[in-house]
């Protein structure tokens, strides 16, 4: 191997010099001398090495230029540090491979990791039967504390197997995805196990209506995207109890319908009460009103469609000093002295009087699975007066409601308070997105790769929101977009029932959701909630709605067609 002329100069040491060779002295950080090479002694002792028996030293991304390898936990034979405070690792040729041989190793070690990874995954299916037989003799809320570290190691062993499948790539192999039927079975052994303690209290005449209401819980468990998702017993249990309410009133209004009308059947009709409709598109500040109102009532209750909408008109009335509740299906937080309270709409009490109720996003009552709950609120909530706020096109479903009651009720027409413009094309790089713009996805894990994406194509944070977000992670990711130190959010369609974010652009990066079972095209009312985020009044003069990385064409037709 020569060595480079230009890092050793000419030897200090005049013998060395006269004949070609240099000292140790002389050596550069690059330059080291072979252990089994002999030196040469100058007449006054001093050793001496012809330059080319000397070895030159490179870092890895020297060696990978030269078409060398080094392979990883190789010792270097120096380490340099340098100004910024690292080190640079410098190798010799011998400790180098060549790219044929570093592949073969490379597979072989890739071989032994799929191998290890078999074992593991045998071994963790063994321990889920073992969980799934030892079922009988467990109650629910123990066999699930048993349960998580086995999930935690699935799920650790299913990143794992992604990252063996991207390696396999490489050498054109292939690794078949794991078999799910094992934890399928086990896990329709639990939901059996624990339908049969939670039915263990429940009378006997109720069983049908127990397996219908267990029925839509599980049902909701087995839609989601995570295959092995199990609500924690607890909140299954309250949903379950509350379902089952739900089952057991719809069955009594169906009764009733038989002999006299349903509406009667609620303890409201006995009292007068009086209606408020604001109907008006997002971002008209129908919402605002309500709340005004709301906060000027000695007693009330706010209702709306999610946790999360109902947390932060909760902290708003707290923050504007009004004492308030928060009553979610997950959580309750009761404040001393409060006589307001911010609920989801399933959790109303329909034996509490209020001076003042608002319900929100009443264009809901058209929905398959929930409209029976702001049915449920129109006709029986007991308040002196009622807010309802909705879309234009709830109306009609509105008077027919109210027709039913005979409650007098004024309607209050709002418009956008800041005009919503349909961008002219979609956007298809990260790095074209401008500050204050918020990308939806349909999904949690949609929401979370596009966190990933836009912070490493532009270096900037990006803020996160979805439904199932604890609330204080909800508050900090609010106030990150909020203040500009994320100047990107990635969200799900959450954000459209009523979150306040000062949204400049909104992008659409799906045109389809994924609900019962099925994939399903956006309606026109779906994207109109949810682009009418963009555009904040009294934060931006304007906002943008259009789409990333797919066709404007179904988005656009959404916002120009009038939804029904």
């Amino acid at each position: 191997m020569t060595t480079d002329p230009s890092i050793i100069p000419e030897s200090q040491h005049p013998e060395a010099r006269q004949k070609g060779l240099v000292i140790q002295a002389d050596l550069g950080p690059y330059h080291d001398i072979p252990e089994q090479v002999e030196p040469i002694l100058a007449q006054d002792g001093t050793a001496m090495w012809a330059p080319e028996t000397l070895e030159r030293l490179r870092s890895r991304k020297a060696w990978r230029k030269q078409g060398r390898y080094i392979q990883s936990g190789t010792t270097p034979r120096r380490t340099l540090p340098m100004t910024d405070g690292g080190h640079t690792k410098l190798f010799a040729f011998a400790q180098s491979l060549s790219e044929k041989a570093h592949r073969k190793i490379q597979q072989e070690q890739l071989d032994g990791r799929v191998q290890k990874w078999l074992k593991r995954w045998q071994k963790l299916e063994l321990r889920m039967v073992a969980w799934g037989d030892a079922l009988p003799e467990k109650e629910p809320v123990d066999a699930e504390m048993d349960l998580q570290p086995i999930l935690n190691n699935f799920r650790q062993e299913k990143q794992r197997f992604v990252s063996l499948k991207d390696s396999l790539l490489r050498f054109d192999a292939h690794l078949d995805p794991p078999s799910m039927a094992t934890w399928e079975k086990t896990l329709e052994r639990y939901r059996a196990r624990r339908f049969e303690v939670l039915i263990a209290e429940t009378p006997d005449q109720d069983m049908e209506l127990a397996q219908e209401a267990n029925h839509t819980l599980v049902q909701d468990e087995l839609a989601r995207r995570d295959p092995l998702f199990l609500m924690p017993y607890w909140t299954f249990f309250g949903r379950f109890h509350k379902a089952l309410e739900v089952v057991r009133f719809t069955q009594s209004v169906n009764d009733a319908t038989r002999i006299h009308e349903f509406h009667a059947l609620f303890p409201a009709r006995k009292m007068q009460r009086r209606f408020t409709l604001y109907l008006g598109p997002t971002n008209s500040g129908k919402t605002y009103q309500s709340l005004q109102r709301l906060a000027k009532a000695e007693s009330g209750s706010y209702l709306a469609p999610l946790r999360l909408l109902a947390l932060e008109v909760s902290e708003t009335l707290n923050e504007w000093g009004i004492l308030c509740n928060l009553v979610t299906g997950e959580e309750r937080r009761m404040v001393e002295g409060a006589h307001h309270s911010a609920s989801t709409i399933e959790m109303l009490s329909l034996s509490t009087r209020y001076d003042l109720c608002v319900i929100d996003e009443a264009q809901m009552l058209g929905d398959t699975d929930r409209g029976w709950a702001w049915t449920q609120a129109i006709l029986g909530v007991q308040a002196k007066e009622v807010c309802v706020i909705a879309a234009p096109q709830a109306l009609p479903i509105l008077k027919t409601l109210l027709k039913l009651t005979g409650d007098p009720y004024e309607i209050v027409e709002l418009e956008r308070l800041t005009p919503l413009e349909i961008k002219r094309q979609p956007v298809k790089e990260f790095q074209h997105l401008e500050p204050g713009t918020a990308l939806i996805a349909f999904s949690r894990m949609g929401v979370l790769n596009l966190k990933d994406q836009i912070e490493r194509a532009t270096g900037e944070k990006a803020a996160v929101l979805y439904g199932a977000l604890p609330p204080e992670i909800r508050r900090q990711q609010a106030a990150l977009f909020a203040s500009g130190k994320a100047p990107y959010l990635a969200a799900s369609d959450a954000i459209g029932m009523g979150l306040n974010l000062p949204i400049r652009t909104l992008l659409f990066t799906q045109d389809r959701k994924f609900y019962n079972n099925q994939e399903h095209m956006l309606d026109p009312m779906s994207v109109r909630q949810i682009a009418g985020r963009a555009g904040r009044y009294g934060k931006n003069e304007q906002g943008y709605v259009g789409t990333f990385g797919i066709p404007l064409k179904q988005i656009r037709q959404g916002m120009q067609t009038e939804p029904k």
